[in-house]
Formats: structure tokens, sequence, C-alpha cells
């Protein structure tokens, strides 16, 4: 379950408007129609795992600066026929570094995973001036992809596998960009430089072995609660075309944590 629709209905009912988001659940064979279905009958919709990318490609002409940077797209705004496609998520991030305390700039910061949500960290890492990146994926042509994109906006960006065996972690904030991460213990061991950061960027329950093995080892924690709500401020000012109130916030961080994760 998602606490998506309660966040964002929480925040349309203080702005006035009818609480209409939900979930619409979409196979990879199925994408292409529920696109063009959503075009015809929403002002908007958010896209996550695993068709960020994909989106990206359908929507090349309309993407803003980030979602163009990352080549991943979590936002699709519809207006009278014109399409804007956006990465709040990049956004989200830096929003939810401040708001931990993470302190990115001059920094290089390991990314595990190699999605949608590991281009949104790099763009957002370019944005907070980080040094640069170190991809930890399964798959070394993933891996290899992120580093174009760090690349391309001026970070520094290695693999990790293709480090000597006896190289040590140059990390200081690691941000788990997965799905699924087994052993994290040992993942944060190659990953980080001795006490740092980790940003989880799942939450609930799937974060538990990951906050476990980030608190046993000294580093600050923190969870995609935060990162949630902000890009879903972002996406839900773009879903109405102006800035949302204190008022509203409030109401989605309320409906949030008062929801099952």
């Amino acid at each position: 379950n998602s606490p998506s629709p309660a966040m964002h209905n929480a925040g349309l009912v203080a702005l006035g408007a009818q609480p209409v988001y939900s979930l619409h659940p979409c196979a990879d064979d199925t994408l292409e129609r529920a696109l063009d279905d959503a075009e015809r009958s929403c002002r908007g919709v958010n896209v996550t795992a695993p068709h960020k990318v994909r989106v990206a490609v359908r929507y090349a002409a309309v993407l803003d600066d980030d979602a163009r940077a990352a080549g991943a797209v979590n936002t699709l705004v519809f207006d009278d026929g014109a399409v804007v496609a956006k990465n709040t998520d990049v956004g989200g991030l830096v929003l939810a570094w401040r708001r931990s305390n993470f302190h990115v700039e001059g920094r290089t910061i390991a990314v595990i995973g190699a999605g949608g949500a590991a281009r949104a960290v790099v763009v957002a890492a370019h944005h907070a001036k980080a040094r640069g990146i170190v991809v930890h994926a399964r798959q070394a042509s993933a891996a290899r992809l992120i580093v174009e994109v760090a690349m391309r906006l001026g970070l520094e960006a290695t693999i990790a596998a293709d480090a000597a065996d006896t190289a040590e972690p140059c990390a200081t904030i690691a941000v788990v960009a997965t799905t699924a991460l087994d052993d994290p213990g040992a993942w944060l061991g190659r990953a980080l430089a001795g006490p740092g950061a980790v940003h989880d960027l799942r939450y609930g329950a799937r974060t538990q072995a990951v906050r476990d093995a980030a608190l046993t080892r000294g580093h600050l924690f923190a969870d995609g609660t935060l990162l949630l709500l902000e890009q879903g401020r972002l996406a839900l000012a773009a879903f109405m075309g102006g800035a949302i109130t204190d008022e509203a916030t409030t109401a989605m961080r309320r409906a949030l944590t008062s929801s099952p994760a």
C-alpha cells in the first residue's frame, strides 16, 4: 500500500478541491494505453518504478530541466492538450537532505541502485554541490548509465566494481535507491568511509534492516518519508498551477504520518 493517495487527497481538501488522487497499477504492456487515458481524463499523474525512464522517452520533447538531466520522469501535468514532464524527486531530495541535516556540498555520495530513483539522486547531488558519486549496482551496464548522467553534470563518477579490491570507500553519504537490498550491513561497509549518513528512499518496515545497520555503525539515518512529502508538495503544486499553502502542507504531513506504509 502507498500513503500517497491519503497525502495528496488531504492536501487537495485543504486547498478547497475535491480528493481525486488514486492509485492505478500499470504493467509494462499496458503503460502506453494508461498514459493515453490519463492525458484525456486527468489533470496530472505521478509515475513510479519501473516506468520513470520509459515515460521520459515518450515525453522527451516536453521534459523540464531536472527530468531531462535525469532521463527520468515522476510527474506529468496535462493542460488543454499540453504536457509537461517533470522530476519532482530531484527537488524533493535536495529539500529532504537539507531538513535532515545531511551536509552534501563538497562530498561524495554512494548511490546504491541504478534505476530511475538513482538518476534523481545524481541530479539532486549536482544541485546540492556534491563532489561526486560512486555507483553500487549489481549490473555494470546499468551502473554505467548512472555514471553517464553524473559526468554530463560535471560530477566525479565511478562504479564501485571498477575499484581495486583493496580500495577504501570514499563516500560519506549513502543513498539506498533500490527497492530490495540484501545484507545492508555489507553494502554500507563497502560504501561508506567511517561514520557518515544513510538515506534509504524507502519508508516503513522495509527500511528497518538498513536503519539498524546504519545506526549500529554510527551513521546518521533518514528514511524516505520526508522525500515523499517534499516531492509530493512539488507535484501537487504543479497539478494545481500554484504554490501549496502551509495549511495544505500540514494536512499532507499529518496524512502521511498516520497512513500505514
